[in-house]
């Protein structure tokens, strides 16, 4: 439907952006993309989530949102993690790991390791959504403690807010045509 999920805290210091689409390979189709403003985007001020209005002009792959995952449920993360440059940056990674419980903001914790860069990803289980990828959680020394994402329910809340906004969400079950 051209809408793009992310965070908040990834758009925010852009005014322009170009969306890519990634081939059946799962790397960055640098020919396919959308160049979009700030206009084209809504914000959830209450959850770090932005969605971005961005139709590309070629085949690109489309996920569904499923039910929020339980405590010991798999995900895996997917994203682009920085790896020093842009190029070394774009191959795309895939963490794994499990739902460990939830936070005082409402999101769910993970022990998938989350790493600069992966902020906005989705958070997978087979082809569903079961959130995005927003934070990471590190103790005093620098050291990895969990990682956590916001769950599909406040994402999908978020849209349909969005939509009463007039951004032409229109919502779809896992169970119409793709």
């Amino acid at each position: 439907e051209g809408i793009v999920v992310t965070n908040k805290h990834v758009i925010d210091a852009g005014n322009w952006f170009r969306v890519y689409a990634t081939g059946a390979d799962e790397r960055v189709n640098l020919e396919c993309y959308k160049a979009i403003t700030k206009s084209d985007s809504k914000i959830n001020l209450d959850n770090d989530v932005a969605y971005l209005r961005a139709y590309l002009p070629c085949a690109h792959g489309m996920l569904d949102f499923a039910d929020d995952p339980w405590p010991g449920d798999p995900v895996s993360i997917i994203g682009f993690p920085f790896r020093g440059s842009l190029s070394a940056s774009l191959p795309l990674a895939v963490m794994t790991g499990s739902v460990t419980g939830y936070s005082e903001q409402g999101w769910l914790s993970t022990d998938a390791y989350l790493d600069t860069g992966i902020s906005g990803g989705p958070v997978v289980h087979g082809h569903d959504v079961l959130g995005v990828a927003v934070a990471k959680g590190i103790d005093g020394s620098g050291g990895y403690i969990e990682g956590y994402f916001i769950p599909s329910s406040v994402i999908l809340n978020g849209l349909l807010y969005a939509n009463d906004s007039g951004f032409g969400y229109i919502p779809r079950s896992r169970s119409s045509s793709s």
